[in-house]
């Protein structure tokens, strides 16, 4: 319950609970949840991730970045293995929500750190999708410099 009350506070008072969340480290304390055995509370943490995630907030996100918080669900990933359950299908669903929604923060940060997963993982396509989304934007990033030094070399920059 106390990770809805959470959720909730994340969606509707955001600038007020940004502080408190981002002060006390809240989110590294909600995904300890996932640790435990009991299915009710690894969901829970997940869900609040999810809702975390889901605010596209780059302050929130560079958090999650800075202190690697993706491992603990991706450990609980690992751990579940390839059993198709509801932890299963909410871990998936968060990373397809980053990669759907395509957080440039986060997926530069889960391609360098969880590679070597993503490309073990062969029944889903969302790791794949990931990982190629990755390898896209990269090649833009590049192409969009090599482009724009052309333009700077030609006019004589």
């Amino acid at each position: 319950a106390l990770c809805e009350l959470l959720t909730y506070c994340i969606k509707h008072h955001t600038f007020r609970i940004k502080y408190f969340v981002l002060g006390n480290n809240t989110v590294k304390k909600v995904l300890k949840l996932t640790r435990f055995k009991d299915k009710f509370l690894q969901l829970s943490a997940i869900r609040f991730l999810r809702a975390f995630v889901g605010m596209k907030d780059d302050f929130y996100n560079r958090h999650l970045v800075k202190y690697k918080l993706f491992s603990h669900v991706t450990a609980l990933f690992q751990q579940n293995g390839d059993r198709y359950n509801l932890i299963n299908s909410a871990i998936i669903e968060l990373f397809d929500f980053i990669k759907r929604e395509n957080i440039k923060i986060l997926i530069p940060h889960l391609v360098s750190e969880y590679q070597d997963l993503f490309t073990s993982i062969k029944y889903v396509s969302t790791f794949n999708d990931l990982l190629l989304q990755h390898e896209k934007h990269i090649d833009g990033s590049s192409s969009d410099f090599s482009r724009s030094s052309s333009t700077h070399s030609a006019s004589g920059w």
